[in-house]
């Protein structure tokens, strides 16, 4: 499974948890987040992270704010629009920007803003780009279409109830209905072999090495994780969470009864540091740095993960 990073707000769609009891947002937008708030779901090796606010493919970072744009991420201070187009999710592959537009429909652009391309006609949300498809939800459908528009298929449909995409994982796709949070369905990236298993409601779910992480809306969102076969539940943290980024081997979250700093926690250590005293929003995380906005001051930062140092992120 590709690496991850992620965006806990996108700019021009926003949607939070409050309580342990509210539901998941029509949109779910990890993978990847991703990859969907993410889902996450490409796999390409040349990928290093991924959220539906942007991704990084090779030294470029690609990233949705009032138009497209890509920043070299050894020097983010610079960037260069792609194309004057809000996006509400995005996906990069072979240099190919896929995204969804204000219309809800899919788009690529070739990365030097040539090419742009319609990909589909329906209402898209839950994009994601994996191997040589797209997967997405319509309304009550999972769909698969090619690279190119063509050979759309349905791979689940439901008559009461929107999809989530979860993630896609090793020729698997994780899936919920968000009429029903306490399920996690999946199925190859055919549409064959559905199956489900019983878990706690839950929400912000990420995979990795067989195991499930997720905030439990049942124990007052705290962090949990679950193998994939729905065994060896267990809980991670007593902190109560809004959001869950995992990269690597840590998870990133913020403590929802303590002004919502934002902490990072080893997850097989369990070992925890604080990263920022601030209110975060529009987290963007890499190897060695992390952006964000500080909410209380619209402000863009950038804090060196192995310093902690704090700098504004200016563009030139």
């Amino acid at each position: 499974m590709r690496k991850i990073f992620y965006c806990f707000i996108l700019l021009i769609v926003i949607y939070s948890f409050t309580s342990c009891e509210k539901e998941v947002n029509e949109e779910v937008i990890k993978k990847n987040d991703s990859k969907s708030n993410e889902a996450t779901i490409s796999e390409n090796s040349e990928k290093i992270v991924y959220t539906k606010f942007g991704v990084l493919e090779d030294e470029f970072l690609y990233f949705s704010d009032n138009g497209i744009y890509k920043t070299n991420s050894s020097d983010i201070t610079k960037k260069i629009k792609v194309i004057d187009e809000i996006a509400n999710e995005i996906d990069v592959l072979n240099n190919f920007i896929y995204y969804t537009s204000m219309d809800s429909l899919i788009y690529k652009i070739k990365s030097d803003g040539s090419e742009k391309t319609k990909i589909n006609n329906e209402s898209s949300k839950n994009l994601n780009v994996y191997e040589n498809n797209i997967y997405y939800t319509h309304e009550r459908k999972i769909q698969k279409i090619d690279l190119n528009g063509n050979n759309k298929t349905t791979l689940d449909s439901e008559e009461n109830s929107l999809f989530s995409i979860i993630d896609i994982v090793d020729k698997i796709i994780y899936y919920q209905l968000n009429n029903d949070l306490s399920t996690i369905y999946t199925m190859n990236i055919d549409g064959s072999n559905k199956t489900s298993f019983s878990i706690d409601k839950c929400y912000e779910i990420k995979i990795l090495d067989n195991w499930i992480y997720y905030i439990n809306a049942n124990d007052f969102q705290k962090l949990y994780k679950i193998k994939i076969n729905g065994e060896s539940k267990t809980k991670i943290t007593n902190v109560s969470t809004d959001i869950l980024i995992l990269v690597d081997n840590f998870i990133y979250y913020q403590d929802t009864k303590n002004d919502h700093e934002l902490y990072k926690i080893d997850i097989n250590s369990l070992k925890t540091a604080k990263i920022t005293d601030d209110w975060c929003d529009n987290i963007v995380i890499t190897e060695n740095y992390i952006y964000y906005t500080n909410i209380n001051n619209n402000q863009r930062y950038i804090v060196n993960l192995n310093t902690l140092e704090k700098t504004k992120q200016e563009y030139k």
